[in-house]
C-alpha cells in the first residue's frame, strides 16, 4: 500500500480565523486527505434541530471545506467528514448535502486495502461521582442509541477484504480516552466518553 498523509481537524467551532492560521502554517505541506470531525458550527441542540439554520449551516460548512481544498489543491473526495453534537442535524440524516465526504455511518475505501469510516455526534456528559448528568448529547441521548448507529459500520469493517484496514472517525471519543474526561472548577470528573467505542 502506498503511504499517504493526512491533515486532522476537529472542532473549528465557526472560527474562521483558525482556519485561516492554519492554512498559512501548513501551506507548504502537501496532503492527501484532510479529515474533519466535527463541530464546524457552535449551535446549540435546539439550533441543531431547528430547520431554520439548516442552509446557513451548510453553507458555512461547504466554505470552509472548499477553502480547504483550494488551498491544499484537492480534489472533491478529498475532504472527509463527520458532524459534531454542535452541527446541524441534516448532517447526520442527509450526509450527502455537503460537498465534502460525510461518512457518518459509512465505509468507503480511500485506497487499495484502506478504507475509512465514521459516526459524528455525541452522548450525554455525566458527573462520575454523583452519575448527574452535565451537558446534553446531539443527536445521541443515550449509549445504545449511539451503538445502535455504529453497529452497521462496525459490521461493514468486519466484510472488509482480508488484511484490509480501517481509519475510524468519531466526533466522540472512547470513554477510556483521557481525552474524554473533564474536569470542571470543582474538580469532579466528567465522563463524556462513549464505552461502545472501546
Amino acid at each position: 500500500m502506498e503511504s499517504m498523509r493526512f491533515l486532522i481537524i476537529s472542532d473549528n467551532h465557526e472560527d474562521q480565523t483558525n482556519i485561516g492560521k492554519l492554512i498559512a502554517a501548513q501551506s507548504s505541506e502537501k496532503f492527501d486527505k484532510i479529515i474533519i470531525s466535527g463541530d464546524f458550527m457552535n449551535l446549540t441542540p435546539e439550533q441543531c434541530r431547528d430547520a431554520s439554520f439548516r442552509t446557513s449551516s451548510i453553507g458555512h460548512i461547504n466554505g470552509i471545506t472548499d477553502k480547504l481544498k483550494d488551498a491544499f489543491n484537492l480534489g472533491s473526495e478529498s475532504v472527509i467528514v463527520v458532524p459534531g453534537n454542535h452541527d446541524h442535524i441534516d448532517l447526520f440524516e442527509n450526509p450527502g448535502c455537503l460537498r465534502a465526504k460525510n461518512v457518518h455511518k459509512q465505509c468507503i475505501k480511500l485506497a487499495n486495502g484502506l478504507y475509512i469510516g465514521g459516526q459524528g455526534g455525541s452522548l450525554p456528559a455525566y458527573n462520575t461521582s454523583t452519575n448527574e448528568q452535565v451537558w446534553e448529547g446531539f443527536p445521541y441521548n443515550s449509549e445504545k442509541e449511539l451503538a445502535d448507529d455504529l453497529q452497521p459500520v462496525l459490521e461493514s469493517y468486519k466484510a472488509l477484504e482480508q488484511g484490509a484496514q480501517f481509519i475510524h472517525v468519531s466526533h466522540v471519543g472512547p470513554s477510556l480516552s483521557p481525552t474524554t474526561i473533564a474536569d470542571k472548577a470543582s474538580a469532579q470528573p466528567i465522563k463524556s466518553g462513549s464505552d461502545s467505542l472501546n
